[in-house]
Formats: structure tokens, sequence, C-alpha cells
């Protein structure tokens, strides 16, 4: 390796060190303040590591809220998306792939105009709907409008094209139909895209906040991030401890699903970049 090779590969190196150190850090900061005693929290300078723990803040923030409750609500919810999200845009997704019949790209193009749209334009028509339906402040409220997605349909498509044909010649040769196609060859050959949106769709309706706020009223079916935004409304003020330790909780999930399938993530990027 010749010098200007090596030193390329340093300011590289160099670079993405500290893009990644950029996006820990708040990371970082929200766990260690979370088990900052009251008074550090404010000092100046402020100090990088605790010099007490104090698992006092996240026993607040249990206390003070239903925590257990907003979790449950929060699985129920992304998980319930999530389901009906890879059973729809898994076989619609192998309709534009694979089968041929009259307007499919038409369709397709259509299916995709959503993704050009300010995700907000559509809240007002749905919200109408769900109400003369009855399903305001309900969790399937919460569920119905996100039941498909135009971008996963978008992704997996591209996956699913990228499959040989003659994997879906020789399966269909050995008397499969269309869904034994889907299951037993292109959603293994599809995995790590498949997961890959998976992960972006948990994530996304999981943090989501500004639908849970329009649609629900009561405690009851709140979600995990309008629970944490009520530690930012005290009358007492903001203590931020227990703000910290309440956002520890809501991405703590978060970093063990991506722990669980980043190398699915990974080889997902991979097979976009060829």
């Amino acid at each position: 390796m010749n010098v200007p090779s090596r030193v390329r590969e340093v300011v590289v190196l160099a670079a993405l060190g500290a893009v990644a150190a950029a996006v820990a850090f708040p990371l970082y900061w929200i766990a260690v303040t979370a088990f900052k005693p009251g008074p550090e929290t404010f000092q100046f300078p402020p100090s990088l590591w605790p010099r007490r723990w104090d698992l006092g803040p996240l026993r607040a923030v249990w206390q003070m809220a239903p925590m257990l409750l907003y979790y449950r609500n929060s699985i129920l919810v992304a998980a319930g998306i999530l389901v009906l999200q890879l059973v729809t845009v898994i076989l619609a997704a192998y309709a534009f792939a694979v089968l041929e019949f009259p307007g499919r790209d038409v369709l397709f193009y259509l299916c995709l105009v959503p993704i050009m749209m300010p995700e907000q334009v559509l809240f007002i028509p749905d919200f109408i709907i769900l109400r003369t339906l009855h399903l305001l402040n309900t969790l399937g409220g919460l569920v119905l409008p996100f039941a498909t997605s135009a971008f996963g349909i978008f992704l997996i498509r591209q996956a699913f094209r990228g499959i040989p044909g003659e994997f879906i010649d020789a399966a269909r040769a050995e008397g499969a139909g269309d869904l034994a196609v889907i299951w037993h060859v292109l959603m293994p050959l599809g995995r790590p895209m498949i997961a890959t949106f998976a992960v972006f769709s948990f994530v996304f309706h999981w943090n989501d906040y500004f639908w849970p706020l329009i649609m629900t009223n009561g405690v009851p079916v709140r979600t995990l991030p309008l629970g944490v935004a009520t530690f930012y409304t005290q009358e007492s003020g903001v203590v931020w401890n227990q703000v910290m330790a309440a956002n520890l909780l809501l991405i703590l999930p978060i970093l063990v699903v991506f722990a669980l399938v980043q190398p699915y993530i990974v080889r997902g990027f991979q097979l976009t970049l060829r």
C-alpha cells in the first residue's frame, strides 16, 4: 500500500469515527444522566461520568407513570403494524415482481405515490374514517392506518426481482403454488431485505409520537413516547435525570432489536449496493 492510499484510509477512518462519536454521544449522555443524582445534572461544567450512581431516577419513573402499560401498548401497536405490513407488503411485492398481469407497472407506480406525499396529509382522512368506525382512542385505530407500506412494497419488490427466476421455475416444476414459492423460495433468499424493512418499520412506529397524540386521549391506550413526554410537562418543572431515565427506557428495546438483526441489515445494504 502506497503512502497516499494509507493517508486516505486514515482520513476516511477518522471521519467515520467522528461521525460515529457524534451519533453515539447523545445516547451515552442519556444513559449516564439517567443514573446521576439530581444536583449533579445541573452542575457546570457537566461531568461525563456520574460521581455517584443513583437508581432513584429509574425508580421514580416507574412509580410516577404506568410504564408497563405504556410498554404493553407500544409493543402491541408496533408488533401489530409490523405483522400486517409484512403480510401485505410481501404479497404485493411478489405480485409486482413475479406475476404478469395487465396494468402491473401502472399499479406499482400508483402504490409509490404515498412515498412522495407528506405523511401528515393523510392523517385528516384517516382520522375521519376511524371516527366513523368508532375506533378513536383504541389500539386498533393506532394500527389499521399503517397496515401496509408503500416503501416496504418497493424495497422488497426490488429484492425479489434480484432473485434468479430459475429458483422460482424449479419450485413451480415441483408443483409449488404461489404461497409455497413465497414461503420456501423468496422469503429465505430475501431475508436480509425483509429484516431491514422490519427493523425500519418497528423503530418508526415504536417512536411514533404524532399519530398516537392525535388518536388517543386517555392513559389506557397511551404509548411509550406519549408517556415519556409527560415527564417534560410536570408542574414542578423538568427533572432532567428522570427525563433521561424515561428516554433510556424508551430506546433500550430499539437497541436490543437492532443488535439482534444487525447482520441482516448489513447484508441487506450490501445487496442494494450491488
